[in-house]
């Protein structure tokens, strides 16, 4: 059954029961419509649709189009009702106006919300808005209430845009987070010194002794028990023997001037230097070598003796010349020859080779005899930091053996007509007698117990004529027009407590390699061809390094 009606109390229209505003002229059909739509204003709550006053800063909101209210003040007859449409506008425009009130009180009021809000009511509705905080949260909460008017009237021909207006521009750039919440950040300076990675450290070497016997293929003798007993059963047990040691060119002198200097050989040297004349021009050329003819070096060239000087170090050769052979006498310009009758034209000293020895007002000291090495010996830390040694020619006829323990019977490898053990020349036999009598000595003395290294080695031999293209030294030297020939294979044998005992090493290695060992045990800078990086080094390889 349709529910009752009736008439509006503004414009007569009929209304149901449970209406809330009039369809006709939009008026509130109840008291509790009426307050809520007061406190939407910001009046008071009376509940009251007329015009009412209100506190200063409010606002007046009329919702009765003026013809509807008049005629409702006069006590007219009821009007007869808007069209439906026009209704429908009506309500349309406070529903709109409800939810636009709604929107700013969570947004916020800006200075142009009014005139937006204004301009989407239709004509003859006017809205003014309330600029007191307090009004604006009264009216905010009476909306929020659980008794907030709800109209659901019908609205049939609604349109609705559904278009959406983005307004704010969307960056859609993607931000890779790098942030570590989980991870405290310590701004704190590390001070804790890192671990690098250091140069090896030479051991504690105070005294090298370099023993030179002419000749020989030390490191075959060392394993040749029969030939050199001393070498092989005493010494080479306490040492690390080099296999692929070689020498530099053929002939004696000029490995031992590259032992002590890094200098090539000249034609002259090569040729043992019949006549001692000094090096022409002498320029100093590649690899500080000094360029020319001759069997003198100019004082522009050095030996590590004059290195070891230089840093307040001694040293002292020991050869079978007498003592000051090849120095110059500083009163009369005189070189001291070699005295008449001796096997050789030449000093069988290198150091005689270089004026910076013979010129020296201690040359006739650094230039000594072997006789003066046992003296030396037992001078303990003042003995020299180098000793350069060198055996006399090898004897035809054998001394007496160096263990006196054992039989007098000539060795057969002695005699030349005997046939040599392979890998040995004719005087092994007297090579290996003088060591077993020298070689003791130095390993006995204070000065080898102060920090020793021993070096036994050779010049030069034949043995092993081919070269080895794997060999440390030039092909070529500046003063030769050919290679100089092959020093050949002549070995060595180093003793030292920073030596591994019992071993045998058979990279290759040359004169010049010794001598950048020295000078590396001394920390000297690389002379001539030592400073070569094919030259290479016995540290720390074989001479090892001080332990930490």
């Amino acid at each position: 059954m349709p529910a009752p009606f009736s008439p509006c109390p503004h414009c007569a229209a009929p209304i149901d029961e449970v209406q809330r505003y009039c369809l006709a002229c939009g008026a509130p059909c109840n008291e509790e419509s009426a307050r809520l739509l007061a406190l939407a204003a910001g009046t008071a709550g009376s509940g009251s649709t007329s015009d009412s006053s209100v506190p200063d800063g409010g606002a007046q909101l009329s919702l009765v189009e003026s013809d509807a209210a008049a005629a409702a003040a006069d006590g007219a007859a009821a009007a007869p009702a808007k069209p439906l449409r026009q209704d429908r506008r009506a309500v349309t425009s406070i529903a709109l106006a409800a939810v636009g009130f709604v929107l700013l009180m969570i947004t916020g009021w800006g200075p142009d919300t009014a005139q937006t809000l204004a301009s989407a009511l239709p004509p003859g509705l006017s809205v003014n808005y309330p600029t007191s905080p307090a009004l604006v949260a009264s009216a905010a909460d009476a909306i929020s209430g659980d008794d907030a008017p709800v109209d659901d009237a019908p609205v049939d021909d609604v349109v609705v845009d559904d278009t959406v207006v983005d307004d704010v521009p969307v960056d859609d750039t993607v931000v890779e987070d790098t942030t570590t919440d989980d991870v405290p950040t310590d701004t704190t300076e590390d001070t804790t010194p890192q671990e690098t990675a250091e140069d090896p450290v030479p051991p504690p070497i105070k005294h090298v002794y370099v023993v030179v016997v002419p000749g020989q293929d030390v490191a075959a003798a060392a394993q040749t028990p029969e030939a050199a007993p001393y070498l092989a059963k005493a010494l080479a047990p306490k040492g690390t023997i080099l296999s692929g040691y070689r020498g530099i060119a053929a002939g004696g002198l000029p490995n031992t001037v590259a032992l002590i200097s890094g200098q090539g050989p000249t034609p002259e040297i090569v040729s043992g230097c019949p006549a001692h004349a000094d090096l022409k021009p002498g320029t100093i050329g590649d690899d500080a070598q000094e360029l020319g003819a001759g069997c003198a070096f100019s004082v522009q060239t050095g030996t590590i003796g004059d290195q070891l000087a230089s840093n307040g170090g001694t040293w002292r050769a020991y050869t079978p010349d007498p003592a000051g052979t090849g120095c110059v006498n500083v009163e009369t310009g005189a070189r001291q020859a070699v005295p008449a009758g001796a096997a050789a034209a030449a000093p069988a000293n290198p150091f005689a080779s270089f004026h910076t020895a013979t010129d020296s007002a201690d040359c006739p000291k650094l230039l000594a005899n072997l006789d003066a090495l046992d003296a030396d010996l037992a001078a303990g830390e003042k003995a020299p930091a180098l000793s350069y040694v060198q055996a006399p020619a090898t004897a035809t006829a054998d001394p007496a053996p160096a263990d006196p323990t054992t039989t007098t019977t000539p060795d057969p490898s002695s005699s030349p007509t005997a046939d040599p053990p392979s890998g040995t020349d004719v005087g092994l036999g007297a090579a290996d007698a003088w060591l077993g009598t020298v070689v003791p000595k130095i390993l006995k003395s204070k000065a080898y117990a102060d920090g020793g290294l021993l070096v036994v080695t050779s010049d030069a031999t034949t043995v092993n004529g081919a070269d080895d293209p794997a060999c440390c030294r030039p092909k070529t030297y500046p003063n030769l027009k050919a290679s100089g020939g092959e020093g050949g294979r002549v070995g060595a044998l180093l003793v030292s407590p920073y030596v591994a005992k019992g071993q045998v090493v058979d990279t290759s290695y040359s004169h010049f390699t010794l001598l950048r060992s020295i000078e590396d045990v001394f920390a000297l800078a690389p002379l001539g061809y030592a400073g070569l990086k094919s030259a290479g080094s016995l540290f720390p390889d074989v001479i090892q390094p001080a332990k930490p």
